[in-house]
């Protein structure tokens, strides 16, 4: 058991210091905070447009039905607004996590190789896959466990663990404070998802030049800061 674990007290957490404590980390390193997060989820801008555009080749009645209108779109649409979350914990831990744990910024190239991006990527799919299922369920199962596990990026970069036993860990390290995580992660979340769905909806009227418009400052403010959180908590 660590030491954390065993002395629970030690970890004051308050919804302000934690975000705060994000703030900071960005203000530290704005150009690593901004590049890791367009580089790890500007790229699903682009995999929303195949959808958009695999929705239009299809049939015009079999778009049109209620079960891809209302079910198959929109899971498919949050999938992909969950995608990537976990990857840029892990990045941002990597690159910018030094501050907290008060030791030696490493250099880009020196993050790059030290990542284990096979393990962060296989852990976004299960939690994404994870959230999903429990979304299935209702909104609150939803936002539950996505507040639960939440940290799984930086559990994983900091303790090299396999996707399951990252989500493990994430659970029992943040139920003790589900609430505080949940103030954290869930108005970000669902600020990301109904963006992501409506710019589906509307993707004709705005095109790639203007869907990147209005991603990028989401990408850059919204997506950061809630990575940048997690690793403060």
């Amino acid at each position: 058991m660590d030491y954390a674990d065993r002395h629970p007290h030690i970890a004051r957490l308050r919804l302000g210091s934690i975000l705060s404590g994000a703030v900071r980390l960005y203000r530290v390193a704005p150009g690593r905070v901004a590049g890791a997060s367009l580089v790890v989820l500007l790229p699903l801008v682009f995999v929303s447009e195949g959808l958009h555009e695999l929705e239009a080749s299809l049939p015009h009645g079999f778009s049109h039905e209620p079960v891809f209108l209302f079910a198959i779109l929109p899971s498919v649409s949050e999938l992909l607004a969950l995608l990537g979350l976990v990857v840029l914990g892990g990045v941002m831990d990597e690159l910018v996590g030094a501050t907290i744990r008060g030791t030696e910024q490493p250099s880009i190239a020196s993050a790059a190789r030290s990542l284990p991006l096979g393990r962060l990527v296989a852990a976004d799919l299960v939690v994404a896959v994870l959230i999903g299922l429990a979304a299935a369920l209702g909104a609150l199962p939803g936002l539950v466990l996505a507040a639960l596990i939440g940290i799984v990026g930086p559990v994983v970069n900091i303790e090299r663990r396999g996707p399951v036993k990252a989500v493990r860990r994430s659970i029992r390290l943040t139920w003790p404070h589900l609430v505080l995580a949940m103030c954290i992660v869930v108005p970000a979340v669902v600020v990301e998802g109904v963006v992501h769905v409506v710019l589906i909806r509307i993707w004709d009227a705005l095109g790639l030049a203007g869907e990147i418009a209005v991603e990028v400052p989401l990408i850059v403010t919204v997506g950061a800061m809630i990575v940048l959180a997690e690793v403060v908590l």
